[in-house]
């Protein structure tokens, strides 16, 4: 099999014929440019754009995507080459019956390198049909960089690139402006990034007139997204699919059945976002705080705390923890004895259920490695807010959460720093694995680690101590919270000294708050 996808097979008679996979009409090429997004990633390509593809080809919607990629080319140089076409597979169960689809999206006309081509991006902000814009940079790409400019070619962060692209709107179109919904995993993203956006316009002189127009023209809105992209299988299931298929796809992607899109937002944003007609799952409201807190804590949560625990004790996958008795029962008991009695909202039980059914969907090969991407922030962000309403509501801290801050703490420890690549490793069925810790606080970890010795507990205690009371980590003093160091230092040592899988099994014999 040597035929790639791309647009000549996708319109090919034969091809067009398939009713096993969802296909694009040949008008769909020709559709106007509608969206702008910031971020190439599977998050996006399967959602956003899945959405917008869904809808198209229910005549509502009518518009493409031109994807910004922040890095230099590279999946953006892919995504060319077959023409903006990939596969989405969704897989799960329906009412209990296993459920595979199959659609060919042609939701992006193009892909650009903001890197390598940022005149190119600016010259997208006089294309008068383009209302939407989308942004997918992940919580350490939702920040303020004093030191970024917008006026820098390009500018380094995505909030000063965003002000910069706007200003070229202004310029062009100063009575049409942009609906903006970042979908980063930060509380109130819409209105974080449009501070930002408004304090770097202020920084590059862009003027009163342009601030004026900023907020009078353009509508950022707060979202939440909730749908689990696992992305590209591994490659014996990515042969696996090709050959099903019959074609090579090196963008395919696969996510589960379920998804939910939140999006605050006024009639504006109910018409620009028209895709919403197709797509029952996309939501806008006045206020998304309940959905948001439900998804960060319970499904975000549950996998942050759980994650090096799994990683650790050799898992490779979600459902590989799942499918582990006991794992499996750790995550539960994280959910129902911890994350649960934290949160003062309705239904969590219901979407409890259905988070930990999600999590054994048989098809996602959702790899745990994936998940620890910026592991540091998303502890803060996803993990110690339900802490601090644990530690409220009962006046102790939560067993098994420190147990998974304590993992955290331990998959966190560098072997070897390359540059600004630290890398871990892991004793693996008799042998050594290497694996990188992609976390921009992996380096001052790496520090902290190499001054102590682990198998000394004394050293641990010191250790644990110094990360605690790290407020550049953490935004506060972790030791506000009675007794937090003196137990993850327990739980860590435990770890060290006898491994995670006896360690864990010793959580709920011993009771360290006691």
């Amino acid at each position: 099999m040597s035929v790639v996808l791309n647009k000549n097979l996708a319109l090919n008679p034969s091809f067009q014929a398939r009713t096993d996979i969802a296909v694009p009409k040949k008008e769909f090429f020709d559709l106007p440019e509608k969206v702008i997004q910031f971020g190439s990633g599977v998050l996006l390509r399967g959602f956003t754009d899945f959405f917008i593809d869904k809808a198209n080809h229910q005549g509502i919607f009518n518009g493409r995507v031109i994807v910004v990629q922040s890095t230099a080319k590279g999946k953006g140089d892919a995504l060319n080459h077959q023409e903006g076409l990939y596969t989405v597979c969704e897989q799960g169960l329906e009412e209990g019956q296993a459920a595979e689809r199959y659609s060919v999206l042609a939701s992006i006309s193009r892909a650009i390198s903001a890197t390598d081509d940022w005149q190119q991006v600016l010259q997208c902000a006089a294309i008068p049909t383009l209302e939407l814009i989308v942004s997918n940079t992940t919580e350490v790409g939702l920040v303020y960089d004093a030191d970024d400019s917008a006026r820098f070619t390009p500018p380094d962060s995505f909030p000063a690139k965003l002000a910069r692209f706007l200003f070229e709107r202004f310029q062009k179109f100063p009575e049409k402006g942009f609906v903006i919904i970042p979908t980063e995993l930060v509380e109130n993203n819409g209105d974080k990034l449009r501070d930002y956006v408004l304090k770097h316009s202020e920084k590059a002189n862009f003027g009163d007139a342009f601030a004026e127009w900023l907020l009078k023209h353009n509508r950022f809105c707060n979202s939440l997204v909730d749908r689990i992209v696992p992305g590209k299988p591994d490659t014996p299931r990515l042969l696996e699919l090709q050959q099903r298929l019959g074609y090579i796809d090196n963008l395919l992607i696969c996510a589960e059945l379920y998804s939910l899109w939140a999006i605050e937002g006024d009639a504006m944003v109910e018409q620009v976002c028209s895709f919403r007609e197709a797509v029952p799952s996309v939501i806008i409201t006045k206020n998304i705080t309940p959905y948001r807190e439900r998804k960060l804590r319970i499904l975000n949560g549950a996998h942050t705390i759980s994650v090096a625990v799994a990683f650790l004790a050799e898992k490779e996958t979600v459902l590989d923890m799942m499918n582990d008795a006991l794992l499996g029962t750790f995550v539960e008991r994280v959910v129902y004895q911890e994350i649960l009695p934290s949160l003062d909202i309705d239904h969590k039980e219901d979407f409890a259920r259905e988070v930990l059914n999600r999590f054994r969907n048989p098809f996602l090969r959702h790899k745990l490695h994936d998940i620890t991407f910026q592991y540091t922030s998303k502890f803060k962000t996803r993990v110690l807010p339900i802490i601090r309403k644990y530690y409220e509501k009962h006046g102790h801290l939560p067993t098994h959460i420190l147990f998974g801050f304590a993992a955290y703490l331990w998959f966190s420890r560098g072997v070897e720093c390359v540059g600004s690549s630290v890398y871990g490793q892991l004793n693996a069925k008799g042998k050594v694995h290497s694996y990188l810790i992609h976390d921009d606080f992996a380096p001052f970890l790496f520090h902290q680690w190499k001054y102590i010795d682990p198998y000394n507990l004394s050293d641990v205690i010191r250790f644990v101590k110094g990360i605690a009371v790290n407020q550049d980590l953490w935004g506060m003093n972790l030791d506000g919270f009675e007794d937090f160091s003196p137990l993850v230092a327990r739980h860590l040592n435990n770890i060290i000294q006898k491994g995670i899988v006896a360690a864990l099994q010793e959580v709920d014999r011993f009771n360290f708050q006691h």
